[in-house]
Parts: C-alpha cells; sequence; structure tokens
C-alpha cells in the first residue's frame, strides 16, 4: 500500500495479529468497534453500497487467502472503494494521487478477539500529495469516517499524519512507450510471475469520464501473493491495509507515460517492522516488474 521517506514513531515490536495503540501507521484512523467483526463488516458494506456514487471495487478476505497458501492469519479483511465524482477533482490536481485512490478500509480481529476498523485519513491523502484541502476529498473522508462510526459506535483515534513526508516513499519511472503499451506490458509481466494473481483493476481515466470529469490516462493494478502477503500480516496484521500492492500507470502534463509504485521500505517503516526476506522479494518484484513493461 509506499517509500523510503516516513520517519514514523511506531512501534519498535509488533506482535503478530496484536493491537497496540503505538502500532498504528501514521496517517491513518483505527477505531475500536463495539460490535463483532461480522456485525462491523456488513454494517460498513451496507453503508457504501447504500451511497449514492460510491462503488464498491473489491472485497478482500486475508484471512482466507492465508488458508490457501497452508498458513493462519486472525480475521482480517479488506474493502476497496471509491466514488469517481469526488476522487476525480484531486486528481486533476495531483494525478499521483491515483495511487492511493480508490480508498481502503481494513476490518481485523486482534488475538484478544477484539474488533477494530483501520483507515487512511484525509490528513495522509492531503501531507503525502500535497493536495490544496478540497471540498470532494473532505466530502468523502466525512463520509468514510460517519460510515465507521455507525459501523463500530465508536470514534477514531489519529495517527500523526505530519509523520507523513510527501512523496519520497514513491518510486517514479518514466516509459518511452504510449499508455496502452505500457499498461499491457505491465499487466502481461504480473500474470506471468508463479503465485501472484491480478486482485482489481480501475481504470481512472474511464471513472473520470464517466463522472463527466476530464483526466489523463491513469490505471491502477492492484495484484499478490498470498503467501508473501500473509507473512507480512503474521509481523503486523495491520500491514493488511497497504496489501495487496498496487502499480499505477498514468500519462503527466507533458505527455510522459510514468510506472509508480510504494517501495517495500515504505511499508517497513510505516508500519515498524524489522528487515524481512518478503519485503526484499517485493523490492526486487517491482524492479523487474517495470523493466519488463519498459522493454521492447
Amino acid at each position: 500500500m509506499n517509500v523510503l521517506a516516513l520517519l514514523f514513531s511506531l512501534c519498535l515490536f509488533c506482535i503478530p495479529g496484536e493491537y497496540k495503540a503505538d502500532c498504528m501507521p501514521a496517517g491513518s484512523k483505527l477505531v475500536k468497534s463495539d460490535n463483532g467483526f461480522e456485525e462491523t463488516y456488513s454494517k460498513i458494506i451496507s453503508q457504501l453500497k447504500s451511497a449514492e456514487g460510491v462503488k464498491i471495487i473489491s472485497e478482500i478476505d486475508h484471512a482466507q487467502n492465508a488458508k490457501q497458501v497452508g498458513l493462519e492469519l486472525s480475521f482480517s479483511r479488506l474493502i476497496i472503494f471509491g466514488n469517481p465524482e469526488l476522487g476525480s477533482p484531486a486528481m486533476q490536481e495531483r494525478q499521483l494521487l491515483g495511487l492511493d485512490l480508490p480508498h481502503k478500509i481494513l476490518v481485523f480481529k486482534s488475538e484478544e478477539g477484539e474488533v477494530f476498523v483501520l483507515y487512511n485519513s484525509m490528513e495522509y491523502l492531503k501531507t503525502r500529495y500535497n493536495l490544496k484541502r478540497r471540498k470532494e476529498l473532505r466530502q468523502m473522508c466525512r463520509f468514510l469516517e460517519e460510515s465507521v462510526k455507525l459501523a463500530t459506535n465508536s470514534r477514531p483515534k489519529r495517527g500523526n499524519a505530519s509523520e507523513v513526508y510527501g512523496i519520497r516513499g514513491v518510486v517514479i519511472r518514466s516509459s518511452a512507450k504510449d499508455y496502452n503499451t505500457t499498461y499491457n506490458n505491465l499487466r502481461n509481466a504480473i500474470l506471468k510471475k508463479d503465485g501472484f494473481q491480478i486482485m482489481a483493476e480501475v481504470n481512472h481515466q474511464e471513472n473520470a469520464v464517466a463522472a463527466e470529469i476530464g483526466l489523463r490516462d491513469s490505471g491502477l493494478i492492484i495484484f499478490g501473493n498470498p503467501l508473501g502477503g500473509t507473512k507480512l500480516m503474521q509481523e503486523d496484521i495491520c500491514i493488511g491495509l497497504d496489501l495487496p500492492m498496487k502499480i499505477l500507470v498514468w500519462e503527466d502534463e507533458d505527455g510522459i507515460v510514468k510506472i509508480s509504485y510504494n517501495r517495500p521500505e515504505f511499508l517497513q517503516k510505516r508500519y515498524g517492522l524489522e528487515d524481512h526476506p518478503v519485503l526484499d522479494k517485493m523490492s526486487k518484484l517491482f524492479s523487474g516488474l517495470v523493466k519488463e513493461s519498459l522493454s521492447e
């Protein structure tokens, strides 16, 4: 979910699956639910489905994915959703924002049986991408916060957004190819990797046009490997907010096609992880995928 860039005062040691207040990633909001896991999750889904203009892109069951590769993980599900009428205007200002849109909500259960909801704050998006205070972004984040409040009967604790240092955690590579060729090369490169699958694809440009908003070519590929992802979540289940992995292909104001993704070091620092072999493999994977996307 990005980058050599954050001096986060997070915990040094996180017990797998266990919640600690100081383990909350910077720029996030964490809510302890008064309801059970299924009730909390169902209420959030109901709020999203009933909201005008909101579309659920994907629901990812991290715990079920873990079972499929023979590993155990506490209940954890990620909801990916968005509203192009509200997200697209912010992307007009800062197209790289498409790397953190659509929005995400992680619902998980701790080892003690407590249920929590985790999501990125408006301050995180605004600070990381140096956005002006857009009313559309505020509106969407207010809706997100109200939906979580109704589902949990509780208010969030907030991670310090001042610990988010811009986009220095994002890798940006230029492509000499056109948008469609670059995107298709990347997609094919992911599909060729053993154990990897594409969970969702988001065409930001098409969604913006459907909302009658102009936007240059921009598409997000969300993909992952349950084996590696689960091992990271066993260290800190909250990292499920930034998993599966994602890569954005987009065209800048000069017509140059770019490929962007979050550095694995970003995840390491944001979640206070020690060095992990999965992060090393992730770094090599991203480099390889980009190389294949840019090759003839």
